[in-house]
Protein backbone atom coordinates (compact mmCIF):
# COMPACT_ATOMS: atom_id res chain seq x y z
CA UNK A 1 0.00 0.00 0.00
CA UNK A 2 1.52 3.66 -1.08
CA UNK A 3 2.01 6.20 1.38
CA UNK A 4 -1.10 8.03 -0.30
CA UNK A 5 -3.49 4.99 0.43
CA UNK A 6 -2.43 4.88 3.69
CA UNK A 7 -3.13 9.01 4.65
CA UNK A 8 -6.62 8.34 3.45
CA UNK A 9 -7.49 5.22 5.27
CA UNK A 10 -5.65 6.70 7.80
CA UNK A 11 -7.90 9.94 7.33
CA UNK A 12 -10.68 8.01 7.51
CA UNK A 13 -10.17 6.53 10.81
CA UNK A 14 -9.36 9.94 12.61
CA UNK A 15 -12.31 11.43 11.30
CA UNK A 16 -14.48 8.94 12.66
CA UNK A 17 -12.87 9.20 16.39
CA UNK A 18 -12.51 12.74 16.02
CA UNK A 19 -16.81 12.91 15.57
CA UNK A 20 -17.19 10.57 18.31
CA UNK A 21 -15.58 12.61 20.91
CA UNK A 22 -16.06 15.89 20.13
CA UNK A 23 -18.43 16.30 23.18
CA UNK A 24 -15.57 15.33 25.59
CA UNK A 25 -12.72 17.48 27.40
CA UNK A 26 -11.61 18.36 30.39
CA UNK A 27 -13.88 17.72 33.90
CA UNK A 28 -13.66 20.76 35.57
CA UNK A 29 -16.10 23.26 37.44
CA UNK A 30 -14.88 26.00 35.84
CA UNK A 31 -16.04 24.75 32.50
CA UNK A 32 -19.54 25.94 33.88
CA UNK A 33 -18.75 29.55 33.36
CA UNK A 34 -19.28 31.79 30.33
CA UNK A 35 -18.84 29.15 27.52
CA UNK A 36 -16.56 26.41 29.13
CA UNK A 37 -12.67 26.04 29.42
CA UNK A 38 -11.67 27.87 26.29
CA UNK A 39 -9.28 25.96 24.22
CA UNK A 40 -5.35 26.74 23.66
CA UNK A 41 -5.47 25.57 19.90
CA UNK A 42 -1.86 24.50 20.07
CA UNK A 43 -0.12 21.78 18.14
CA UNK A 44 1.81 19.02 20.18
CA UNK A 45 4.50 20.52 18.69
CA UNK A 46 3.82 23.84 20.15
CA UNK A 47 2.30 22.72 23.51
CA UNK A 48 5.62 21.13 24.39
CA UNK A 49 6.58 24.74 24.86
CA UNK A 50 3.79 26.05 26.07
CA UNK A 51 3.10 27.93 23.53
CA UNK A 52 0.13 28.15 20.71
CA UNK A 53 2.75 28.84 17.95
CA UNK A 54 2.30 32.85 17.37
CA UNK A 55 5.83 33.01 15.59
CA UNK A 56 7.01 29.38 15.44
CA UNK A 57 7.30 28.86 12.14
CA UNK A 58 8.65 25.42 10.74
CA UNK A 59 9.04 23.42 7.71
CA UNK A 60 8.08 20.35 9.77
CA UNK A 61 5.18 21.14 10.97
CA UNK A 62 1.54 23.30 10.31
CA UNK A 63 0.45 26.39 12.04
CA UNK A 64 -3.12 26.75 13.21
CA UNK A 65 -2.33 29.62 15.10
CA UNK A 66 -0.56 31.95 12.53
CA UNK A 67 -1.75 31.38 9.18
CA UNK A 68 1.12 34.34 8.05
CA UNK A 69 3.90 31.12 8.58
CA UNK A 70 2.42 28.06 6.27
CA UNK A 71 3.82 29.51 3.63
CA UNK A 72 6.90 26.89 5.37
CA UNK A 73 5.70 24.63 4.56
CA UNK A 74 5.94 23.05 0.89
CA UNK A 75 4.48 19.33 0.82
CA UNK A 76 0.92 18.24 1.90
CA UNK A 77 0.76 18.11 5.35
CA UNK A 78 -1.94 15.85 7.63
CA UNK A 79 -1.90 16.43 10.93
CA UNK A 80 -4.04 14.70 13.85
CA UNK A 81 -3.27 15.13 17.63
CA UNK A 82 -5.35 14.49 21.38
CA UNK A 83 -4.62 14.25 24.91
CA UNK A 84 -5.54 12.46 28.20
CA UNK A 85 -5.23 14.19 31.58
CA UNK A 86 -5.88 13.52 35.08
CA UNK A 87 -6.98 16.35 37.07
CA UNK A 88 -7.33 16.43 41.24
CA UNK A 89 -10.38 18.91 42.13
CA UNK A 90 -9.75 20.19 45.79
CA UNK A 91 -12.17 22.55 47.60
CA UNK A 92 -11.54 22.77 51.68
CA UNK A 93 -11.35 19.55 52.56
CA UNK A 94 -12.20 17.78 49.94
CA UNK A 95 -10.81 16.60 46.69
CA UNK A 96 -12.18 14.37 43.89
CA UNK A 97 -9.68 12.80 41.19
CA UNK A 98 -10.97 12.20 37.44
CA UNK A 99 -9.73 10.89 33.98
CA UNK A 100 -10.51 12.32 30.74
CA UNK A 101 -9.96 12.54 27.33
CA UNK A 102 -10.31 13.67 23.28
CA UNK A 103 -9.28 14.82 20.67
CA UNK A 104 -7.44 18.45 20.19
CA UNK A 105 -6.69 18.95 16.32
CA UNK A 106 -7.08 17.42 12.64
CA UNK A 107 -5.28 19.33 11.01
CA UNK A 108 -4.07 19.76 6.29
CA UNK A 109 -2.02 21.84 4.67
CA UNK A 110 -1.98 21.95 0.94
CA UNK A 111 0.96 24.08 -1.06
CA UNK A 112 -0.84 25.94 -3.54
CA UNK A 113 2.56 27.56 -4.64
CA UNK A 114 5.29 26.12 -2.88
CA UNK A 115 7.24 29.06 -0.92
CA UNK A 116 4.54 31.29 -1.61
CA UNK A 117 1.08 30.59 -0.75
CA UNK A 118 -0.07 27.66 1.25
CA UNK A 119 -3.97 26.80 2.54
CA UNK A 120 -4.45 24.69 5.41
CA UNK A 121 -8.38 23.71 6.72
CA UNK A 122 -9.30 21.81 9.87
CA UNK A 123 -11.78 20.94 13.05
CA UNK A 124 -10.48 21.56 16.12
CA UNK A 125 -12.31 22.05 19.50
CA UNK A 126 -12.69 25.83 20.78
CA UNK A 127 -13.97 25.31 24.20
CA UNK A 128 -15.15 22.57 26.33
CA UNK A 129 -17.77 22.20 28.85
CA UNK A 130 -17.68 18.94 31.45
CA UNK A 131 -19.17 19.30 34.87
CA UNK A 132 -20.97 17.34 37.45
CA UNK A 133 -22.37 18.37 40.75
CA UNK A 134 -24.79 16.66 43.63
CA UNK A 135 -26.74 18.99 45.70
CA UNK A 136 -28.43 17.64 48.53
CA UNK A 137 -31.19 19.65 50.56
CA UNK A 138 -34.61 18.88 52.63
CA UNK A 139 -38.01 19.59 51.27
CA UNK A 140 -39.31 23.26 52.42
CA UNK A 141 -42.08 22.18 55.68
CA UNK A 142 -41.28 18.29 55.83
CA UNK A 143 -38.12 16.04 57.05
CA UNK A 144 -37.46 14.80 53.97
CA UNK A 145 -34.03 14.51 51.69
CA UNK A 146 -33.73 16.29 47.79
CA UNK A 147 -31.24 15.14 45.55
CA UNK A 148 -30.38 17.11 43.24
CA UNK A 149 -27.95 16.27 40.07
CA UNK A 150 -26.47 18.36 37.68
CA UNK A 151 -24.57 17.55 34.69
CA UNK A 152 -23.31 20.01 31.89
CA UNK A 153 -21.51 18.59 28.72
CA UNK A 154 -20.69 20.47 25.17
CA UNK A 155 -18.55 23.31 24.07
CA UNK A 156 -17.97 25.07 20.87
CA UNK A 157 -16.30 23.30 17.64
CA UNK A 158 -14.15 25.11 15.23
CA UNK A 159 -14.30 24.38 11.68
CA UNK A 160 -11.22 26.80 9.80
CA UNK A 161 -10.25 27.46 6.43
CA UNK A 162 -6.85 29.55 6.57
CA UNK A 163 -4.32 31.01 3.62
CA UNK A 164 -0.92 32.19 3.93
CA UNK A 165 0.82 34.42 1.88
CA UNK A 166 4.39 35.28 1.81
CA UNK A 167 4.84 39.01 0.07
CA UNK A 168 8.58 38.54 -0.34
CA UNK A 169 11.82 37.02 1.73
CA UNK A 170 11.25 39.43 5.26
CA UNK A 171 6.64 39.67 5.36
CA UNK A 172 4.07 36.98 4.93
CA UNK A 173 0.37 37.61 5.63
CA UNK A 174 -2.50 35.30 6.80
CA UNK A 175 -6.39 35.21 7.08
CA UNK A 176 -8.29 32.71 8.73
CA UNK A 177 -12.00 32.09 8.33
CA UNK A 178 -13.86 30.08 11.11
CA UNK A 179 -17.17 28.48 11.43
CA UNK A 180 -18.26 27.83 15.22
CA UNK A 181 -20.99 25.42 16.14
CA UNK A 182 -22.20 23.19 19.33
CA UNK A 183 -24.32 23.29 22.05
CA UNK A 184 -24.21 23.38 25.69
CA UNK A 185 -26.61 21.14 27.27
CA UNK A 186 -27.70 21.10 31.11
CA UNK A 187 -30.21 18.21 32.78
CA UNK A 188 -30.47 18.88 36.83
CA UNK A 189 -32.38 15.76 37.91
CA UNK A 190 -34.24 16.05 41.15
CA UNK A 191 -35.87 13.60 43.11
CA UNK A 192 -36.73 12.43 46.66
CA UNK A 193 -34.09 10.04 48.33
CA UNK A 194 -36.64 8.71 51.21
CA UNK A 195 -38.24 6.07 50.31
CA UNK A 196 -41.21 6.29 52.70
CA UNK A 197 -42.40 9.37 50.86
CA UNK A 198 -45.61 9.06 48.04
CA UNK A 199 -43.28 11.06 45.62
CA UNK A 200 -39.98 8.85 46.12
CA UNK A 201 -40.42 7.13 42.79
CA UNK A 202 -40.95 10.21 40.51
CA UNK A 203 -37.59 12.12 39.38
CA UNK A 204 -38.14 15.68 38.04
CA UNK A 205 -35.70 16.26 34.65
CA UNK A 206 -34.96 20.06 33.51
CA UNK A 207 -33.49 20.14 30.03
CA UNK A 208 -32.12 23.02 28.98
CA UNK A 209 -29.92 22.87 25.69
CA UNK A 210 -28.32 26.10 23.58
CA UNK A 211 -27.20 25.86 20.55
CA UNK A 212 -24.47 27.95 18.81
CA UNK A 213 -23.52 29.04 15.28
CA UNK A 214 -21.47 32.05 13.86
CA UNK A 215 -18.75 32.71 12.02
CA UNK A 216 -15.12 34.25 13.16
CA UNK A 217 -12.49 35.64 11.10
CA UNK A 218 -8.60 36.25 12.04
CA UNK A 219 -5.75 38.41 10.65
CA UNK A 220 -2.00 37.56 11.05
CA UNK A 221 1.04 38.80 10.21
CA UNK A 222 4.68 37.87 10.47
CA UNK A 223 7.83 39.81 9.98
CA UNK A 224 11.11 37.42 9.35
CA UNK A 225 15.12 38.72 9.70
CA UNK A 226 17.44 36.61 8.41
CA UNK A 227 20.69 36.55 9.71
CA UNK A 228 23.81 34.38 8.98
CA UNK A 229 24.61 30.68 9.25
CA UNK A 230 20.76 30.27 8.97
CA UNK A 231 19.72 31.42 11.86
CA UNK A 232 16.72 34.05 11.93
CA UNK A 233 14.08 36.18 14.07
CA UNK A 234 10.53 36.06 13.49
CA UNK A 235 8.59 38.62 14.81
CA UNK A 236 4.64 37.85 14.37
CA UNK A 237 0.89 38.23 15.61
CA UNK A 238 -2.77 37.82 15.13
CA UNK A 239 -5.79 39.66 16.07
CA UNK A 240 -9.36 37.86 15.99
CA UNK A 241 -12.17 40.59 15.49
CA UNK A 242 -15.16 39.99 17.95
CA UNK A 243 -18.07 38.30 16.83
CA UNK A 244 -21.84 38.12 17.97
CA UNK A 245 -22.85 34.25 18.20
CA UNK A 246 -26.15 33.15 17.49
CA UNK A 247 -28.13 31.13 19.77
CA UNK A 248 -30.60 29.07 19.41
CA UNK A 249 -32.59 27.47 22.94
CA UNK A 250 -34.84 24.98 23.81
CA UNK A 251 -35.95 23.52 27.65
CA UNK A 252 -38.49 21.46 28.63
CA UNK A 253 -39.64 19.01 31.75
CA UNK A 254 -40.11 15.91 32.74
CA UNK A 255 -41.55 13.50 35.14
CA UNK A 256 -40.26 10.39 34.76
CA UNK A 257 -40.99 6.93 36.80
CA UNK A 258 -37.67 5.48 38.18
CA UNK A 259 -38.65 1.66 38.87
CA UNK A 260 -39.14 1.70 34.82
CA UNK A 261 -37.74 4.80 33.36
CA UNK A 262 -41.40 5.88 31.74
CA UNK A 263 -42.01 9.33 31.06
CA UNK A 264 -45.06 10.48 32.93
CA UNK A 265 -45.40 13.42 31.90
CA UNK A 266 -43.43 16.29 29.46
CA UNK A 267 -43.88 20.09 29.52
CA UNK A 268 -41.73 21.93 26.62
CA UNK A 269 -41.14 25.22 27.93
CA UNK A 270 -38.95 26.93 24.96
CA UNK A 271 -38.53 25.64 21.58
CA UNK A 272 -35.48 26.96 19.28
CA UNK A 273 -35.89 30.72 21.01
CA UNK A 274 -33.04 32.73 19.17
CA UNK A 275 -30.23 34.52 21.01
CA UNK A 276 -27.09 35.28 20.73
CA UNK A 277 -23.43 35.90 22.96
CA UNK A 278 -20.80 38.05 22.63
CA UNK A 279 -17.04 36.69 21.60
CA UNK A 280 -14.59 39.03 22.00
CA UNK A 281 -11.70 39.92 20.43
CA UNK A 282 -8.63 38.42 20.93
CA UNK A 283 -4.86 39.53 20.07
CA UNK A 284 -1.45 37.67 20.22
CA UNK A 285 2.11 38.98 19.61
CA UNK A 286 5.09 36.37 19.58
CA UNK A 287 9.04 36.48 18.46
CA UNK A 288 11.63 34.13 18.05
CA UNK A 289 15.05 33.54 17.35
CA UNK A 290 15.95 30.19 15.67
CA UNK A 291 18.73 28.61 13.72
CA UNK A 292 17.41 26.23 10.73
CA UNK A 293 16.29 22.31 12.19
CA UNK A 294 18.84 22.97 15.22
CA UNK A 295 17.11 25.16 18.09
CA UNK A 296 14.15 27.58 18.74
CA UNK A 297 13.60 30.09 21.52
CA UNK A 298 10.90 32.21 21.89
CA UNK A 299 8.13 34.16 23.95
CA UNK A 300 4.26 35.46 23.10
CA UNK A 301 1.61 36.89 24.61
CA UNK A 302 -2.20 36.72 24.06
CA UNK A 303 -4.94 38.76 25.36
CA UNK A 304 -8.42 38.68 25.35
CA UNK A 305 -11.17 40.77 27.05
CA UNK A 306 -13.93 38.77 28.27
CA UNK A 307 -15.18 41.59 30.13
CA UNK A 308 -17.09 42.34 27.43
CA UNK A 309 -18.76 38.74 27.20
CA UNK A 310 -22.64 38.48 27.32
CA UNK A 311 -25.74 37.62 26.45
CA UNK A 312 -29.29 38.18 25.59
CA UNK A 313 -30.45 37.70 29.24
CA UNK A 314 -26.58 38.49 31.15
CA UNK A 315 -24.88 41.73 30.55
CA UNK A 316 -21.31 42.45 30.25
CA UNK A 317 -18.74 41.98 33.51
CA UNK A 318 -19.60 37.89 34.55
CA UNK A 319 -16.08 37.79 33.64
CA UNK A 320 -12.73 39.19 33.31
CA UNK A 321 -10.12 40.45 30.70
CA UNK A 322 -7.89 37.09 30.03
CA UNK A 323 -4.22 37.21 29.39
CA UNK A 324 -1.52 34.53 28.70
CA UNK A 325 2.75 34.80 28.75
CA UNK A 326 4.55 31.52 27.60
CA UNK A 327 8.12 31.59 27.34
CA UNK A 328 9.91 28.05 25.88
CA UNK A 329 12.36 26.06 23.01
CA UNK A 330 13.56 23.61 21.18
CA UNK A 331 16.37 21.72 20.77
CA UNK A 332 17.63 18.76 17.90
CA UNK A 333 21.35 17.40 18.86
CA UNK A 334 22.39 16.81 15.22
CA UNK A 335 19.17 16.17 12.75
CA UNK A 336 21.58 14.37 10.32
CA UNK A 337 23.12 11.51 12.93
CA UNK A 338 22.09 8.92 11.39
CA UNK A 339 23.70 6.58 13.62
CA UNK A 340 22.16 7.75 16.48
CA UNK A 341 18.45 8.07 16.49
CA UNK A 342 18.32 10.22 20.19
CA UNK A 343 20.52 12.88 17.94
CA UNK A 344 17.79 12.88 15.82
CA UNK A 345 15.07 13.67 17.96
CA UNK A 346 13.58 17.50 19.17
CA UNK A 347 13.14 18.18 23.09
CA UNK A 348 11.53 21.13 24.37
CA UNK A 349 10.53 22.65 27.51
CA UNK A 350 8.40 25.61 28.24
CA UNK A 351 6.38 27.52 30.91
CA UNK A 352 2.97 29.57 30.95
CA UNK A 353 1.27 32.05 33.18
CA UNK A 354 -2.67 32.93 32.49
CA UNK A 355 -5.02 35.23 34.28
CA UNK A 356 -7.77 32.88 32.69
CA UNK A 357 -11.56 34.55 32.28
CA UNK A 358 -13.06 32.79 35.45
CA UNK A 359 -13.59 35.15 38.35
CA UNK A 360 -15.03 33.59 41.28
CA UNK A 361 -16.28 35.24 44.54
CA UNK A 362 -14.54 38.68 43.01
CA UNK A 363 -11.18 36.44 42.56
CA UNK A 364 -9.90 36.21 39.05
CA UNK A 365 -8.69 32.78 38.10
CA UNK A 366 -5.15 32.08 37.66
CA UNK A 367 -3.61 28.69 36.06
CA UNK A 368 0.57 28.12 36.04
CA UNK A 369 1.89 24.99 33.79
CA UNK A 370 5.37 23.91 33.33
CA UNK A 371 5.89 21.75 29.70
CA UNK A 372 8.13 19.55 28.19
CA UNK A 373 7.96 17.68 24.78
CA UNK A 374 9.44 16.14 21.89
CA UNK A 375 9.07 14.59 18.28
CA UNK A 376 10.48 11.40 16.87
CA UNK A 377 11.20 12.25 12.84
CA UNK A 378 10.60 9.07 10.53
CA UNK A 379 11.67 11.22 7.14
CA UNK A 380 9.08 13.65 6.29
CA UNK A 381 6.46 12.06 8.93
CA UNK A 382 6.94 13.19 13.00
CA UNK A 383 5.58 11.34 15.98
CA UNK A 384 5.24 14.39 18.65
CA UNK A 385 4.50 14.19 22.51
CA UNK A 386 3.43 16.86 25.44
CA UNK A 387 3.16 17.27 28.56
CA UNK A 388 1.80 19.60 31.10
CA UNK A 389 2.11 19.74 34.65
CA UNK A 390 -0.21 22.54 35.94
CA UNK A 391 -1.79 24.40 38.61
CA UNK A 392 -5.78 26.70 38.32
CA UNK A 393 -7.41 28.65 41.43
CA UNK A 394 -6.72 28.58 45.43
CA UNK A 395 -7.89 26.40 48.36
CA UNK A 396 -9.52 28.87 51.07
CA UNK A 397 -12.74 30.50 51.55
CA UNK A 398 -14.92 28.36 49.88
CA UNK A 399 -12.72 28.51 46.37
CA UNK A 400 -11.65 25.53 44.17
CA UNK A 401 -8.40 24.61 43.27
CA UNK A 402 -7.20 22.20 40.56
CA UNK A 403 -3.95 20.25 39.74
CA UNK A 404 -3.70 18.00 36.70
CA UNK A 405 -1.22 16.28 34.17
CA UNK A 406 -2.24 16.27 30.49
CA UNK A 407 -0.45 14.23 28.02
CA UNK A 408 -1.08 14.78 24.40
CA UNK A 409 0.12 12.92 21.32
CA UNK A 410 0.09 13.91 17.92
CA UNK A 411 0.78 12.79 14.48
CA UNK A 412 2.52 14.61 11.27
CA UNK A 413 2.32 12.71 8.09
CA UNK A 414 4.23 14.68 5.06
CA UNK A 415 3.61 13.84 1.27
CA UNK A 416 6.05 15.39 -1.08
CA UNK A 417 4.72 13.80 -4.14
CA UNK A 418 0.87 14.53 -3.40
CA UNK A 419 0.62 16.56 -6.45
CA UNK A 420 2.46 14.07 -8.46
CA UNK A 421 1.16 11.08 -10.86
CA UNK A 422 3.14 8.18 -10.35
CA UNK A 423 4.34 6.94 -14.20
CA UNK A 424 4.43 3.19 -12.64
CA UNK A 425 2.10 1.00 -9.65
Amino acid sequence: MNLRKRVNLLVVLLCFITLSSLAQGSRSPYTNLGIGDIQKGALMNNAGMGMKGTANGSFLFLNTANPALLPLNNIFTFEFGGFIETRSIMQDTLSENYTSGTFSHIAFGLPIIPSRWTMSFGLNPYSTINHRVRRIGSLEGSSFQIINDTELKGGLNEVYISNGVRINKYVSLGIKGSYLFGTRLEETETRIADENSPLSNVTTKFYDRITYSDVNLTGAAAFTIPLENQKQVIIAGTYSFDADVNTNKFTKLDQIRNNDGIVISSDTILTRQPGYFVLPSSMSIGATFSKRVSYLVGAEYHVSDWSQYATDNLAAGSMARSSTFAVGGEYTPNPTAINNYLLQMTYRAGFSYENTPYVVNGNQIREVGINFGLSAPLRYNNLSLSMKVGSRGNTGGNMISERFFKIGLGITVGDESWFYRSRFN
